[in-house]
């Protein structure tokens, strides 16, 4: 039979994006050389959706049918960190021990404590950049380690203390140089970050240069742009390590409410006591021993 070479740009969102690859009976419609699609069977039991379907694909006298099997778990972009362990070496004290706690879907949970307690330690084993000597975090209800690293960076954004912004245009920064630029969803983004207005009011706008020959950006400035690029990318969990923490308060809780109301998970880590009354959950980090309540959770290690 031959392959199929027919390429189509279907743009839309990730939940649309999938929607559209369960709808099997719109098959014919987008699918190259694929004739019919008659689904028998089309089932949702809480975050799993079932559809048994049969495909006839082919072209002139090349065709087959197909039978189609579908599972397909909803997940909801939960986060279990489950007796998380590490230490820089085995012969130093643990910087986290025995941490344990879960974020739901759309959940916020806010991370404080004094310097050298861990919290940006536990957002890089969140992320896969640092491994842990004990304990699990787990995605959806898959251990990280079967999530992989790759997999992860698909549906979580972050903006991290070390993070910055590459030379040239705020456009291809916050779309984060990508071959197409929707500058629509750049535009959405850069308000929910409170960074649009600033941007706008540049002579060249969002074709305004960054860099060593192009316009100079406050530190506040560029880091609601990094916001902006983590948003651009539409995940479902974002990590903040004080990715908030030169915007002067009253940004800074503006930006911190635009996110909550997209309804992704978050966690942010900051210093900032007031802005806790945003979170949902929040994690206090000491250093000796630890303590779990229910909405809010004090950890010592």
């Amino acid at each position: 039979m031959p392959k199929a070479s027919v390429k189509r740009l279907i743009e839309c969102k990730k939940n649309q994006l999938i929607d559209l690859v369960l709808d099997i009976e719109k098959y014919p419609e987008f699918v190259p050389f694929c004739l019919d699609a008659h689904v028998y069977e089309k089932n949702k039991e809480g975050n799993l959706t079932l559809i048994i379907a049969d495909l006839t694909i082919g072209k002139g006298p090349f065709k087959d049918t197909y039978k189609s099997d579908v599972k397909f778990d909803k997940k909801d972009n939960s986060i279990k960190v489950i007796n998380i362990g590490y230490r820089f070496s085995e012969h130093q004290p643990w910087v986290i021990k025995n941490l344990n706690f879960e974020l739901g879907a759309g959940e916020v949970m806010g991370i404080t404590g004094p310097s050298g307690c861990g919290k940006s330690t536990l957002l890089g084993i969140i992320q896969s950049l640092i491994k842990s000597q004990e304990g699990e975090i787990e995605i959806d209800g898959l251990p990280l380690s079967i999530v992989g690293a790759q997999s992860l960076r698909w549906y979580s954004s972050s903006v991290l203390q070390e993070d910055v912004l590459f030379s040239g245009t705020i456009k291809s920064n916050i779309s984060f140089n990508t071959a197409f630029v929707n500058m629509e969803r750049v535009r959405e983004v850069a308000k929910i970050a409170a960074i649009d207005q600033d941007i706008t009011n540049l002579p060249l706008g969002y074709d305004s240069q960054i860099g060593e020959m192009g316009t100079v950006l406050s530190a506040g400035q560029q880091q609601r742009v990094l916001i902006a690029r983590a948003l651009y990318q539409q995940p479902k969990i974002l990590l903040l390590d004080e990715g908030t923490a030169h915007l002067d308060k009253q940004t800074e809780a503006v930006v911190m409410q635009n996110i909550k109301a997209l309804g992704i998970s978050c966690i942010f880590v900051s210093h900032n006591q007031k802005l806790m009354s945003l979170a949902d959950k929040i994690l206090v980090m000491e250093k000796d021993g630890y303590k779990l309540e229910q909405v809010r959770t004090t950890v010592n290690v």
